[in-house]
């Protein structure tokens, strides 16, 4: 399948303002009610996803023909990996509006502000996937940002939730002035903040250019650093993903790692694609650092929430070796890995959010122990999701590591793609701790009585469908993900 050419430069802010305006009104809803009934908001903040992802597939699908698209003023693109990945976070956003209304009700939190921030990060989200000039790009970035630093310290009479806030929103904001300066290096360079532009000045090879654009790309990629958690970037995660309500967690670990991923292709393949001898080595260590302090982190880990943040940083290493491929097989495979990792990922904490106890507790891992006697669904769904995250066929985890894999293996960078192999094998030592602790262990506590609410049961679903379905017909992703990859050089 192939996205098609857009044919009135105005299409490609569709999407933003249908979020924008969708959250305005979803927050005026809330304001209206007062919130008392929060389900009001979360069903009008999901209708406003469903109606964006609806407008993808009514004026997009139908009449694909090919991969290019024009662009609003040379700043927002409507292409393949724009869609692909606003699809990516828009699902995961409509997993957490599914997620948050039982999770906030037992912890006796007002949910009302929580959905319309979702919406507007998402909306970020939507300019981080389509921009093609870096200021456009910044702003995005800004706008997704002070979202999720809310949504992060939304329980604000918890001690852990206000840390995870004012960590995250310090770390960012050096994060994002970091990011900014280099937006400068790169004007300096070629005069323009337009990628487009940016990569005909790198074209000249003039050195003055070629010097100020690689002092701008390294302080761009410690500001990407940051919202990928790759080391030495990533200290603020353990406890930004433990101390944040659990389905802003989901969020943060899937959408904004989608996001940031797409924003990265976008400055690397398009601005310095015709360069990758400027970046391409950096990548790769990067890659490599964080696969291995990623899975090593996670093995000493006891409570859930921390390995699964050790996790997401491990996976952002195997997702830099796919960017470090630089060719158009890395550039797939790092699109269908996303989607795999949402199924995965928002099904294991979908699980957390039902086994979970007023103030996250009973979350450790002595305390699953004999989950399998109690919740059979539930220790099947988590053992299922842990099994797709640690690679193991046939699952959608299985797939997008071998992916991954070959594009490194193609770009002839032996080392990474044997360290995909040795530590996806090394985060069995933590991902198997937890199903046997389920499967083997007596319970070592009385688990919840009540059931889990539709909307969690509907997420664990199809979170659990997703990952064997993707594992075992892999082809109904990967087609679109490698369309998607056509447009970048």
């Amino acid at each position: 399948m192939h996205f098609p050419p857009v044919q009135f430069d105005w299409i490609a802010a569709v999407p933003m303002t249908l979020l924008s305006v969708g959250g305005l009104g979803v927050l005026l809803l809330d304001a209206k009610g007062k919130g008392r009934n929060p389900l009001v908001s979360a069903g009008a903040a999901a209708a406003v996803l469903v109606a964006t992802l609806l407008w993808f597939v009514h004026p997009l699908v139908p009449h694909a023909t090919a991969a290019d698209a024009r662009s609003f003023t040379s700043m927002l693109t409507v292409d393949g990996l724009g869609v692909f990945v606003t699809v990516v976070c828009i699902l995961t956003g409509l997993g957490t509006l599914a997620l948050a209304p039982s999770y906030m009700a037992r912890e006796g939190v007002k949910a009302g502000e929580i959905y319309p921030l979702v919406v507007f990060a998402v909306a970020g989200m939507s300019v981080l996937a389509m921009g093609t000039d870096l200021m456009v790009l910044f702003l995005g970035l800004e706008i997704m940002s002070l979202a999720v630093y809310v949504l992060a310290g939304y329980q604000r009479t918890v001690d852990g939730s206000v840390e995870a806030a004012l960590k995250y929103f310090l770390l960012g904001a050096f994060a994002s002035a970091i990011f900014l300066y280099g937006i400068t290096f790169m004007y300096g360079a070629a005069g323009s903040v337009r990628l487009d532009l940016v990569a005909r000045a790198l074209a000249s090879d003039n050195p003055n250019t070629v010097r100020l654009a690689q002092i701008g790309l390294a302080l761009l990629l410690a500001g990407l650093g940051f919202k990928i958690a790759a080391v030495p970037f990533h200290l603020w995660t353990p406890d930004v993903y433990q101390g944040a309500p659990t389905p802003v967690t989901a969020f943060m670990s899937s959408a904004v790692k989608a996001a940031a991923f797409a924003l990265a292709l976008r400055i690397l393949r398009v601005g310095f694609g015709a360069h990758p001898m400027l970046w391409t080595e950096a990548v790769k260590w990067l890659a490599i650092a964080t696969m291995v302090v990623g899975n090593l982190a996670a093995l000493v880990q006891r409570d859930l929430k921390r390995m699964l943040a050790y996790s997401s940083i491990a996976h952002s290493g195997y997702l830099l070796a796919g960017v470090a491929a630089g060719h158009p097989a890395g550039t797939s495979a790092v699109l269908f890995y996303l989607a795999a990792y949402l199924a995965g990922n928002l099904g294991a904490f979908a699980v957390l959010v039902a086994i979970g106890e007023k103030g996250d507790r009973n979350l450790n891992l002595d305390d699953i122990a004999g989950l399998y006697k109690t919740h059979p669904g539930l220790a099947f769904a988590l053992s299922a999701c842990l099994l797709s995250l640690a690679g193991i066929p046939p699952t959608a985890g299985f797939f997008g590591k071998f992916l991954v894999f070959n594009a490194a293996v193609k770009a002839h960078m032996i080392g990474p793609a044997v360290l995909i192999a040795l530590t996806s094998a090394l985060s069995l030592g933590y991902y198997l701790t937890v199903i046997v602790k389920m499967y083997m262990a007596e319970p070592a506590r009385e688990y919840i009585t009540e059931p889990p609410t539709v909307g969690v049961r509907l997420v664990v679903v199809a979170s659990v469908a997703s990952v064997f379905v993707l594992g075992i017909l892999p082809s109904l992703v990967q087609g679109l993900a490698e369309q998607a990859a056509i447009p970048l050089p």
